[in-house]
Protein backbone atom coordinates (compact mmCIF):
# COMPACT_ATOMS: atom_id res chain seq x y z
CA UNK A 1 0.00 0.00 0.00
CA UNK A 2 6.00 2.79 5.06
CA UNK A 3 9.88 6.75 16.97
CA UNK A 4 12.14 6.75 19.82
CA UNK A 5 12.68 8.47 23.10
CA UNK A 6 15.25 9.08 25.00
CA UNK A 7 15.90 9.91 28.85
CA UNK A 8 18.73 11.59 30.87
CA UNK A 9 18.75 10.43 34.93
CA UNK A 10 19.06 13.04 37.47
CA UNK A 11 19.51 12.49 41.34
CA UNK A 12 17.32 9.56 42.86
CA UNK A 13 14.57 11.81 44.09
CA UNK A 14 13.47 13.51 40.65
CA UNK A 15 14.07 9.86 38.73
CA UNK A 16 11.49 8.57 41.17
CA UNK A 17 9.23 11.76 40.65
CA UNK A 18 9.45 11.07 37.06
CA UNK A 19 8.78 7.24 37.22
CA UNK A 20 5.56 8.16 39.05
CA UNK A 21 4.25 10.88 36.94
CA UNK A 22 4.46 8.72 33.71
CA UNK A 23 3.31 5.58 35.41
CA UNK A 24 0.25 8.25 35.57
CA UNK A 25 0.06 9.54 32.36
CA UNK A 26 1.05 6.62 30.63
CA UNK A 27 -1.91 4.20 29.94
CA UNK A 28 -4.03 7.55 28.52
CA UNK A 29 -1.05 7.65 25.57
CA UNK A 30 -0.55 4.33 25.12
CA UNK A 31 -4.40 4.03 24.70
CA UNK A 32 -4.08 7.11 22.14
CA UNK A 33 -1.43 5.57 20.36
CA UNK A 34 -3.10 2.21 19.82
CA UNK A 35 -6.45 4.01 18.64
CA UNK A 36 -4.28 6.44 16.04
CA UNK A 37 -2.42 3.08 14.83
CA UNK A 38 -5.38 0.95 14.50
CA UNK A 39 -6.89 4.15 12.67
CA UNK A 40 -3.80 4.47 9.70
CA UNK A 41 -4.24 0.96 9.27
CA UNK A 42 -7.61 0.78 8.61
CA UNK A 43 -7.25 3.65 6.51
CA UNK A 44 -4.63 1.96 4.43
CA UNK A 45 -6.55 -1.24 3.94
CA UNK A 46 -9.48 0.76 2.37
CA UNK A 47 -7.37 2.93 0.64
CA UNK A 48 -5.84 0.03 -1.39
CA UNK A 49 -9.09 -1.70 -2.13
CA UNK A 50 -10.60 1.41 -3.55
CA UNK A 51 -7.67 1.23 -5.79
CA UNK A 52 -8.39 -2.43 -6.74
CA UNK A 53 -11.73 -2.44 -6.95
CA UNK A 54 -12.71 0.83 -8.37
CA UNK A 55 -12.36 0.15 -11.94
CA UNK A 56 -11.79 1.76 -14.52
CA UNK A 57 -9.45 4.03 -13.45
CA UNK A 58 -8.45 6.95 -16.09
CA UNK A 59 -5.03 7.31 -15.21
CA UNK A 60 -4.39 3.09 -15.63
CA UNK A 61 -6.25 3.23 -18.55
CA UNK A 62 -4.28 6.27 -20.43
CA UNK A 63 -1.14 4.65 -19.37
CA UNK A 64 -1.86 1.03 -20.69
CA UNK A 65 -2.39 3.17 -23.75
CA UNK A 66 0.41 4.67 -24.36
CA UNK A 67 2.42 1.55 -23.81
CA UNK A 68 0.29 -0.41 -26.14
CA UNK A 69 0.79 2.59 -28.90
CA UNK A 70 4.29 2.78 -28.71
CA UNK A 71 4.71 -0.93 -28.91
CA UNK A 72 2.66 -0.78 -31.92
CA UNK A 73 4.79 2.00 -33.39
CA UNK A 74 8.53 0.52 -32.74
CA UNK A 75 7.09 -3.28 -34.10
CA UNK A 76 7.20 -6.42 -31.76
CA UNK A 77 10.36 -7.34 -34.15
CA UNK A 78 11.86 -4.55 -33.81
CA UNK A 79 15.46 -4.11 -32.16
CA UNK A 80 13.79 -1.95 -28.98
CA UNK A 81 10.91 -3.91 -28.50
CA UNK A 82 13.31 -7.39 -28.06
CA UNK A 83 16.58 -5.01 -26.16
CA UNK A 84 15.49 -5.75 -22.69
CA UNK A 85 16.85 -3.11 -19.58
CA UNK A 86 15.62 -4.25 -15.93
CA UNK A 87 12.92 -6.65 -17.56
CA UNK A 88 11.23 -3.61 -19.64
CA UNK A 89 11.78 -3.39 -23.75
CA UNK A 90 13.80 -0.07 -23.98
CA UNK A 91 11.61 1.20 -26.79
CA UNK A 92 8.55 1.49 -23.78
CA UNK A 93 11.08 2.58 -21.30
CA UNK A 94 9.83 6.24 -20.76
CA UNK A 95 5.98 4.77 -21.14
CA UNK A 96 6.80 1.95 -18.27
CA UNK A 97 8.10 4.63 -16.08
CA UNK A 98 5.02 6.23 -16.06
CA UNK A 99 3.06 2.98 -14.95
CA UNK A 100 5.50 2.59 -12.23
CA UNK A 101 5.22 6.18 -10.98
CA UNK A 102 1.28 5.54 -10.81
CA UNK A 103 1.54 2.11 -9.07
CA UNK A 104 4.04 4.44 -6.79
CA UNK A 105 1.82 7.09 -6.61
CA UNK A 106 -1.62 4.82 -5.49
CA UNK A 107 -0.16 1.83 -3.52
CA UNK A 108 3.58 3.01 -2.36
CA UNK A 109 1.93 5.26 1.04
CA UNK A 110 0.76 1.48 2.50
CA UNK A 111 3.26 -0.76 2.00
CA UNK A 112 6.80 -1.51 3.59
CA UNK A 113 9.63 -0.51 1.36
CA UNK A 114 9.79 -4.32 0.48
CA UNK A 115 6.35 -5.50 0.21
CA UNK A 116 5.85 -2.69 -2.14
CA UNK A 117 9.14 -3.90 -4.09
CA UNK A 118 7.34 -6.93 -4.69
CA UNK A 119 4.04 -5.22 -6.27
CA UNK A 120 4.74 -4.86 -9.22
CA UNK A 121 7.66 -8.00 -10.31
CA UNK A 122 4.68 -9.96 -8.82
CA UNK A 123 1.79 -8.16 -10.58
CA UNK A 124 0.29 -7.55 -7.48
CA UNK A 125 -1.08 -3.90 -8.62
CA UNK A 126 -4.57 -3.15 -10.61
CA UNK A 127 -4.75 -6.62 -11.01
CA UNK A 128 -8.78 -5.77 -11.50
CA UNK A 129 -7.77 -3.37 -14.28
CA UNK A 130 -6.06 -5.85 -16.38
CA UNK A 131 -8.96 -6.80 -18.70
CA UNK A 132 -7.78 -3.48 -20.12
CA UNK A 133 -4.42 -4.61 -20.81
CA UNK A 134 -5.02 -5.01 -24.67
CA UNK A 135 -6.86 -1.70 -24.41
CA UNK A 136 -9.95 -3.16 -26.33
CA UNK A 137 -12.48 -0.62 -26.93
CA UNK A 138 -14.98 -3.20 -26.77
CA UNK A 139 -13.67 -3.48 -22.74
CA UNK A 140 -15.80 -1.12 -20.93
CA UNK A 141 -17.06 -2.95 -17.27
CA UNK A 142 -16.90 -1.37 -14.46
CA UNK A 143 -16.68 -1.97 -10.61
CA UNK A 144 -17.66 -0.28 -7.60
CA UNK A 145 -16.53 -0.92 -3.85
CA UNK A 146 -18.83 -0.07 -1.06
CA UNK A 147 -19.40 -1.30 2.00
CA UNK A 148 -15.65 -1.79 3.27
CA UNK A 149 -15.45 -2.99 6.75
CA UNK A 150 -11.60 -3.60 8.29
CA UNK A 151 -11.34 -5.55 11.95
CA UNK A 152 -8.48 -5.95 14.10
CA UNK A 153 -7.16 -9.68 14.86
CA UNK A 154 -8.35 -10.10 18.77
CA UNK A 155 -5.63 -12.62 18.87
CA UNK A 156 -2.72 -11.81 21.20
CA UNK A 157 -0.44 -13.97 18.62
CA UNK A 158 -1.32 -11.66 15.54
CA UNK A 159 -2.17 -8.40 16.86
CA UNK A 160 -1.15 -7.01 13.33
CA UNK A 161 -3.77 -9.05 11.04
CA UNK A 162 -6.73 -7.21 9.69
CA UNK A 163 -9.75 -9.23 8.16
CA UNK A 164 -11.40 -7.04 5.65
CA UNK A 165 -14.71 -7.49 3.73
CA UNK A 166 -16.28 -5.29 0.90
CA UNK A 167 -18.65 -5.21 -1.58
CA UNK A 168 -18.45 -5.02 -4.88
CA UNK A 169 -21.32 -3.66 -7.63
CA UNK A 170 -19.13 -5.24 -10.95
CA UNK A 171 -21.24 -3.57 -14.59
CA UNK A 172 -19.76 -6.22 -17.53
CA UNK A 173 -19.61 -4.79 -21.31
CA UNK A 174 -23.31 -5.52 -22.38
CA UNK A 175 -24.83 -3.55 -18.74
CA UNK A 176 -25.49 -6.84 -16.79
CA UNK A 177 -24.95 -6.12 -13.16
CA UNK A 178 -23.97 -9.23 -10.66
CA UNK A 179 -22.65 -8.08 -6.80
CA UNK A 180 -19.58 -10.12 -5.12
CA UNK A 181 -18.22 -9.90 -1.39
CA UNK A 182 -14.66 -9.37 -1.34
CA UNK A 183 -12.71 -10.75 1.36
CA UNK A 184 -9.04 -11.17 2.57
CA UNK A 185 -6.73 -10.32 4.91
CA UNK A 186 -4.07 -7.34 5.57
CA UNK A 187 -0.71 -7.30 7.93
CA UNK A 188 0.40 -4.02 8.79
CA UNK A 189 3.77 -4.20 10.31
CA UNK A 190 4.28 -0.31 10.54
CA UNK A 191 1.62 1.84 11.38
CA UNK A 192 -0.43 2.28 8.05
CA UNK A 193 2.26 0.29 5.95
CA UNK A 194 1.24 -3.08 5.21
CA UNK A 195 3.49 -6.49 4.63
CA UNK A 196 0.79 -8.02 3.01
CA UNK A 197 -2.08 -7.59 1.49
CA UNK A 198 -4.07 -10.63 -0.10
CA UNK A 199 -7.66 -11.09 -0.97
CA UNK A 200 -8.58 -14.61 -0.30
CA UNK A 201 -12.14 -14.92 -1.60
CA UNK A 202 -13.97 -12.51 -4.38
CA UNK A 203 -16.53 -14.41 -4.41
CA UNK A 204 -16.17 -15.01 -8.41
CA UNK A 205 -15.08 -11.46 -9.57
CA UNK A 206 -11.90 -12.30 -11.11
CA UNK A 207 -13.60 -14.97 -13.17
CA UNK A 208 -16.07 -13.09 -14.06
CA UNK A 209 -14.13 -10.21 -15.88
CA UNK A 210 -12.12 -13.28 -17.50
CA UNK A 211 -15.28 -14.84 -18.56
CA UNK A 212 -16.69 -11.03 -20.08
CA UNK A 213 -13.82 -10.47 -22.02
CA UNK A 214 -13.29 -13.99 -24.08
Amino acid sequence: MHFKKTAGLLILLCSCLLFAACSEENPGTQNEEAVSTEDKNKEAVEAVLKTELNVPNEEYVEVVKNIDKKMTDIGSGSPEANEVVDGVPSGVSDEWLAYEDLVKEMYGPYFTEDAFENLIPQALAFRYHYGYLGFDEDVQYKMNVSDIQVTKSENENSPNHYAFTSQVEYTNNTGDISQHEVKGIAILVEPGKMGTFEIRDDGGLADKVMFDQQ
